[in-house]
């Protein structure tokens, strides 16, 4: 991401963000929880014909790969999502680590994530359990942080919520972070954060192009 010409658009304070109002799910919005063999094949078609997602992971144990798998596809011809997928890879680790094998093999996809470091290493956790011990692919991730952190001024790295806050008028309810990701079934509060925390990526990359960033391609962090 680079920046072109600057926007009229101020953020909102540092100081303020903590006072701004939690932010909540598009009404309507499709959040699919994928655990079965059924419900993957039912989504196969929609995550393959997609051109730009956002990624993001929850877990539970370091070394033990993600508990969950949160895909927010982006909606053609409009801003934000269209649906987010929830992959449950407690349930169904074998099937979703090649599909998720196969995503990171795209070329023609935009793969939006957020300080994806931790991320990254849990998907490469699952994905080597998986591939017999050989070296397994890697998902090219645009990370929207740092773009984020120079636009808002910043001196150091700024939390996502925060981020929202100063950008979208909205911070991220936290609350459910460091929740039992491991326990099933996932109870309603952690299912709409865990959607949240990707479907919120697509807003933001859309206002980071309103206010004069630009991606150089699909490849990223």
């Amino acid at each position: 991401l680079g920046p072109t010409a600057p926007r009229e658009m101020v953020p909102l304070p540092a100081a303020a963000a903590d006072e701004a109002p939690f932010m909540h799910l598009p009404e309507g919005l499709r959040v699919t929880l994928v655990d079965d063999d059924e419900s993957w094949a039912a989504a196969q078609p929609r995550l393959a014909a997609a051109s730009v997602i956002a990624v993001d992971t929850e877990w539970w144990d370091t070394g033990s790969g993600p508990a969950l798998v949160q895909i927010a596809i982006g909606a053609e011809g409009a801003e934000g999502a269209s649906e987010c997928l929830l992959l449950d890879t407690l349930r169904l680790p074998d099937t979703l680590a090649a599909g998720l094998a196969e995503l990171c093999r795209r070329e023609d996809l935009l793969v939006l994530g957020w300080s994806f470091g931790e991320d990254q290493k849990r998907l490469r956790e699952l994905l080597t359990k998986r591939c017999g011990g050989s070296q397994p692919p890697e998902l090219h991730v645009t990370d929207l942080q740092p773009p984020a952190c120079l636009l808002l001024g910043a001196s150091s790295l700024v939390s996502l919520s925060t981020t929202c806050a100063r950008l979208l008028g909205a911070r991220l309810d936290k609350s459910q972070q460091c929740s039992e990701w491991n326990r099933r079934p996932l109870s309603e509060a952690q299912t709409t954060y865990a959607a949240l925390d990707a479907v919120v990526l697509l807003r933001l990359w859309a206002e980071l192009r309103r206010r004069g960033f630009t991606l150089d391609g699909a490849g990223g962090a």
